[in-house]
């Protein structure tokens, strides 16, 4: 029998990883606020671009990091810092005919000062930045990348049948801050300082407030993880993962079909599925032993497609592929099999479970990719637009590695997409965040 495996993979949604997140980007954005009032004007723009790319280097190691968190949140400021240090350039050289990079300048009776401009430009860049997130639906660059390491949230962790609804209140969270700043810093500035001298009433409410409103926010945000981590195993619970055990799914293919089985109303599954101890590593022989053992069924080739741990919890699921020869070979296992019609079918109208779902979507995308395009993300066919069609044969012929982050990101950007060369470089180079 032939083998393949996949890569390990962890990755879990620790509650208090929430927590965590939010509070090292609300520090970082905090930050030039208060370094405003110790470091020149020429070098404040410096230290914010130095800690831009700082958090894009953390993120180029982060995102392989084993249980890792979410850091959609220090991604959104490492964007906004950046922002920030051009645009302080832009608006030094314009206020001051490019002169100079000083903004302790006087412009229509107001003082510019540098302790302004830390509020004034880095909230609305902060909003801007995530409320086009918030726009985007889970469909941000990073977020896309990661699912394409890492799977779909449900697939990692127990936590994770939670995370867009956590991730969605912490962007709200931060789009409201960066609203407020903004309102605050930009309401004063323009219809009540009048002021040439910089007075302490100016630094309160250009430094003072907003620190005053973050900290009571990460108090706020602090107290409402604490107590959800405190009552997580009565709050959470997950039909996928099981504390202490290995779920280990088996996807039965021969031909152009696949075997499924109704688990509730027009609600399918695999039927082969079973729970074993948890392991960290599980190998082919004990794959393919507690196949035959559970189901009383022999196969003729299995691959490991690829897995998930939540080392936090102690559990893990498996994703197998396995092929027989003929349909016949399967005896006293309740179940149809489905055609490549038929299971686009149960897609399209949303009749298949959640984890057979993120299998069947993964497997699409990656096999349709290597059909389509080359390695470096020309067409394989030059007829534009023409995408080959997906067979579920395809994926016995196909020898795939599907942990591959690779072909998920030729689906997005390839030739048929304008600047993909020059997304790349920005994303693997810039951001960090591509591999």
């Amino acid at each position: 029998m032939k083998s393949s495996f996949g890569k390990l993979g962890y990755m879990s949604f620790g509650i208090l990883g929430y927590w965590k997140g939010f509070s090292v980007a609300l520090f970082f954005f905090i930050l030039p606020i208060i370094l405003s009032h110790f470091v020149a004007s020429t070098v404040l723009p410096l230290i914010t671009f130095a800690v831009a790319f700082g958090i894009f280097f953390f993120m180029r190691k982060a995102k392989h990091i084993e249980g890792g968190d979410c850091y959609l949140l220090l991604f959104i400021v490492g964007r906004t810092m950046l922002g920030y240090s051009a645009l302080f350039v832009i608006s030094a050289f314009v206020i001051s005919n490019g002169e100079s990079l000083d903004l302790n300048v006087e412009q229509s009776g107001k003082s510019l000062h540098s302790y302004f401009f830390p509020i004034l430009m880095l909230a609305p860049l902060l909003a801007i930045n995530t409320f086009i997130i918030i726009m985007q639906k889970g469909n941000s660059a990073y977020c896309k990348f990661c699912r394409m390491r890492n799977g779909f949230p449900s697939e990692r962790s127990i936590g994770g049948s939670i995370h867009s609804v956590e991730m969605k209140n912490l962007l709200t969270q931060v789009l409201f801050l960066g609203v407020i700043f903004t309102i605050l810093g930009w309401g004063y500035f323009i219809f009540l300082y009048t002021s040439v001298s910089i007075t302490q009433f100016d630094k309160l409410i250009f430094t003072g407030v907003p620190i005053l409103l973050g900290v009571i926010h990460e108090i706020a945000i602090s107290v409402r993880y604490l107590s959800i981590a405190m009552f997580r195993n009565k709050m959470v619970t997950d039909t996928l993962f099981r504390r202490g055990n290995s779920c280990l799914r088996y996807l039965l293919i021969c031909g152009d079909k696949v075997f499924l089985k109704e688990i509730d109303t027009d609600t399918f599954d695999t039927p082969f599925i079973t729970y074993i101890p948890f392991q960290k590593a599980i190998s082919h022989f004990i794959l393919e032993k507690k196949f035959v053992e559970t189901f009383n069924n022999n196969i003729e080739e299995m691959r490991l497609m690829y897995h998930n741990i939540d080392k936090d919890n102690g559990c893990g699921v498996w994703h197998t592929l396995c092929f027989i020869n003929s349909e016949q070979d399967i005896k006293g296992i309740e179940g149809s099999w489905f055609d490549t019609e038929k299971l686009e079918t149960l897609f399209i109208k949303a009749k298949m479970v959640r984890p057979l779902k993120n299998e069947i979507y993964r497997i699409n995308i990656v096999i349709s990719t290597i059909k389509t395009y080359h390695e470096n993300g020309r067409r394989r066919y030059d007829i534009k637009g023409y995408k080959p069609a997906f067979y579920v044969s395809d994926i016995r012929e196909l020898k795939v590695d599907y942990t591959s982050p690779k072909w998920q990101y030729l689906a997005v950007h390839n030739e048929d997409h304008k600047f993909f060369r020059l997304k790349r470089i920005w994303y693997k180079y810039i951001e960090g965040i591509l591999d």
